[in-house]
């Protein structure tokens, strides 16, 4: 009898799907929990580590294909805004609503505020966040504690169209004045949101990795809809972290 190899990271590290019970994928709200649950020594695996996974094939032993990440990103509907205080994600007549804290970031070389910045936020880790119901058509989404999130926040310039494709930043997200071209196994594509309904302002959630059938496993997508249910793949931290 043959059995399947565990699935590792190249330095050794298991990769292994987080699983409630019979389940396997799961929504947005849900990934919020899941975060908090983890043992000191577990993370929700990153970008860059789910791109080792999928170019080396270890994700073939996994039962999902499609997968919410660690790192939490938002951008307004017109991505030439400055990113404010809120930012509202409407779906299935409930808002989902975002507070963006004024916690200084680096912006092209300057220290100025998230709220000023224009482009895509990043937050290294959805563990930083908190989720609270305000009734059953208002989530909030805010940071747990902005002295330490401000550490672990920037703002990128993402290549969000599909098919463009763009070489990536130290974190494995495609960059729009880096571009490049499929025949370049460095590049990478990514999606944003395409519809935010009437009152809606932007978009905010997990980044996501997956396989789809125009580009791949090259893709990034900062557009999934908060309701849809997927996998979250679990990591040993790293040594210094």
């Amino acid at each position: 009898m043959t059995t399947n190899p565990t699935p590792r990271l190249h330095d050794g590290r298991e990769i292994r799907p987080f699983a409630h019970e019979t389940r396997q994928t799961f929504n947005q709200i849900e990934v919020f929990r899941i975060a908090k649950s983890l043992q000191p020594t577990e993370r929700i695996m990153r970008v860059k580590e789910h791109d080792e996974s999928l170019m080396s094939n270890a994700y073939e032993s996994l039962q999902t294909r499609w997968w919410r990440c660690r790192e939490y990103a938002f951008y307004r509907k017109d991505l030439r805004d400055p990113l404010g205080a809120e930012i509202d994600w409407i779906e299935n007549n409930i808002t989902f609503r975002m507070l963006i804290p004024d916690v200084p970031v680096d912006f092209y070389g300057k220290t100025i505020s998230l709220q000023k910045t224009v482009g895509m936020g990043v937050i290294e880790s959805i563990r930083l966040l908190d989720i609270t119901r305000i009734d059953t058509a208002l989530y909030v989404v805010s940071i747990a504690d902005p002295d330490r999130s401000k550490w672990m926040t920037k703002v990128v310039d993402f290549s969000g169209i599909d098919l463009r494709f763009a070489l990536t930043d130290e974190d494995g997200l495609p960059i729009a004045n880096k571009p490049s071209n499929p025949a370049d196994p460095d590049a990478r594509s990514g999606s944003i949101a395409r519809t935010y309904g009437k009152a809606g302002t932007g978009w905010h959630g997990s980044l996501v990795r997956g396989i789809c059938s125009d580009c791949g496993q090259r893709k990034i997508y900062a557009d999934l809809l908060w309701s849809t249910s997927l996998g979250v793949t679990i990591v040993d931290r790293e040594p210094d972290e």
